[in-house]
């Protein structure tokens, strides 16, 4: 068996509502327009290789889930942590962990805590809103283990 693609729950929200609002679970071929009308997320996920025959194998891959198979994986939610750049001695980093509030102003509070304890974000562009000299946003995931740059679409 292939391996499956990784994508997000974005993704395939998006790709389920266009099969549903197209009435595609109930026809046995796609016609060429209705692939015109797939959403821009899915779009950008299949054109978004500079290989062509990847961006085929995606085309492919969308019409394989059409027709029932089991072709992709949805990617679990990942956080966004601040985190210092270098490590301690010890091998420890620090971490934003605290955003106190002083007379209605966020005031971040940076330790060597565990990740655990770290101040979670849902996107890269609010975690980035923190970052200070010697710390940068790093991605992870549900086990709080840091993940690649390069997620999937």
């Amino acid at each position: 068996m292939t391996e499956k693609y990784k994508v997000t729950q974005e993704f395939m929200d998006a790709l389920n509502d266009w099969r549903d609002e197209n009435d595609l679970d109930l026809i046995i071929y796609v016609a060429p327009e209705e692939l015109l009308g797939l959403p821009v997320v899915v779009k950008c996920w299949q054109t978004r290789p500079t290989d062509l025959s990847e961006r085929n194998n995606r085309l492919i891959a969308i019409i394989q889930w059409l027709n029932g198979e089991d072709v992709f994986e949805v990617e679990k939610p990942h956080m966004f942590v601040v985190r210092s750049i270098r490590a301690t001695s010890m091998g420890k980093h620090g971490y934003l962990f605290d955003l106190t509030s002083i007379d209605g102003v966020p005031v971040p509070s940076f330790g060597t805590q565990s990740v655990l304890f770290a101040a979670k974000f849902d996107s890269r562009e609010a975690a980035e809103a923190w970052v200070t000299t010697g710390y940068k946003v790093v991605e992870v995931d549900e086990e709080y283990q840091e993940v690649d740059e390069d997620l999937p679409f």
